[in-house]
């Protein structure tokens, strides 16, 4: 149900009023006094209606407070438990996007530089150096081992080999959940069109 209700700091001159939910409305009945549950009157009167009493007489024991009052934690089942163990493997293999993935992308690019000047100088011990440094910089970077996995993966449908493309789809999907614009599951409300 929605109530229509006089927003604080309005006046009878210009009345504002907006719909709020009823059930984000607080009642007191000693004072049949009506709130909002963000609006923590200051008066004693009203206090009781927010003191989280689930005694006193006739306040209301927070929003919904009652339905969570006595919860106890769910038991997390192997299944779960192992889906996270393993989520945090994958996590830890690869930079979070935002600084950590920038700065790893910089290395990269510096490392790249290195193993150029160093082929060009002849110094084939500091090349491969550079180059090791760089693979294993370039494993951490989700974006690209999921582009890299996933050609992989073609090549070795189209080959025939199931087994390793199996494995290509293992370590396309492992990058694919460390990136977040392929991990917007959740509710998206908005208002779309005029």
């Amino acid at each position: 149900a929605i109530a229509t209700m006089l927003l604080p700091g309005a006046n009878s001159n210009n009345s504002v009023s907006a719909f709020v939910p009823t059930s984000t409305l607080l009642t007191h009945s000693a004072t049949h006094s009506t709130a909002l549950y963000s609006d923590r009157a200051s008066s004693e009167t009203s206090h009781s209606a927010f003191s989280g009493d689930p005694h006193s007489d006739g306040a209301s024991y927070g929003l919904r407070s009652s339905e969570f009052h006595s919860l106890e934690p769910i038991n997390e089942s192997e299944a779960r438990r192992l889906r996270r163990k393993q989520d945090e493997r994958t996590r830890a293999r690869f930079a979070t996007f935002g600084d950590e993935l920038w700065d790893l992308r910089s290395k990269v690019v510096d490392l790249s530089t290195s193993v150029l000047s160093a082929m060009k100088s002849g110094n084939e011990a500091k090349a491969q150096s550079a180059r090791e440094k760089l693979k294993a910089a370039e494993r951490r970077d989700p974006e690209l081992v999921y582009e890299l996995q996933l050609a992989a993966l073609f090549k070795a449908e189209r080959e025939g080999k199931e087994a390793k493309a199996e494995a290509h789809k293992d370590e396309a999907n492992a990058a694919r959940s460390c990136l977040p614009h392929f991990n917007l599951e959740g509710l998206w409300v908005g208002k779309y069109g005029d």
